[in-house]
């Protein structure tokens, strides 16, 4: 079993005008956690953009 320890972040999904993920905005947020000493990443954290997503590419 894995144990998890440090601090995690619920990470934002930064979105597009148009609805569609900024991947980008995205790469720096990671970015930016990483270089500042946190332990984990919480992608789709408790952050509520889970129900704006769907699986189609582009959009």
């Amino acid at each position: 079993m894995i144990k998890l320890r440090g601090a995690f972040t619920a990470m934002i999904t930064p979105m597009n005008s148009d609805g569609s993920i900024d991947y980008e905005g995205f790469r720096k947020n990671v970015k930016f956690q990483l270089e500042h000493g946190i332990d984990g990443l919480v992608p789709l954290g408790t952050t509520a953009e889970t129900p704006t997503l769907d699986e189609k590419p582009g959009r």
